[in-house]
């Protein structure tokens, strides 16, 4: 599964009351490129703002897999690959993504590919 997340230059996905970095301006096109008629958990689904939920689909049995992973677990699991994002910001007490089971491919100033190890 290819999945993507927005982390801060010291790799987190939010700061220590919950927000997120600052996105890049592409990222928001991106992510909707990504969610578009995708099924994700119930979970993810509650997480994603009103303007995303409209164009994913709810997973609606827990037997119908997933196609795009929302949450941190979910993306940590389930992503064969990853496609970072990355914000000009360093986010302090933040709460960080650990890239322990993945590799780095390709990495620029704002966009990173990771492998499952």
């Amino acid at each position: 599964m290819i999945n993507t997340i927005l982390l801060s230059q010291n790799d987190c996905y939010v700061d220590k009351d919950g927000n997120l970095p600052k996105r890049p301006s592409f990222d928001k096109e991106l992510l909707t490129a990504f969610c578009k008629n995708q099924v994700v958990s119930e979970n993810g689904y509650n997480g994603l703002p009103p303007s995303m939920r409209k164009i994913v689909r709810k997973q609606k049995m827990n037997d119908e897999e997933i196609s795009l992973a929302i949450t941190i677990p979910e993306i940590d699991k389930y992503s064969d690959v990853l496609i970072i994002i990355r914000s000009s910001e360093t986010l302090e007490n933040g709460k960080i993504f650990r890239l322990n089971n993945f590799k780095n491919l390709v990495k620029n100033e704002n966009i990173e590919i990771w492998i499952k190890k």
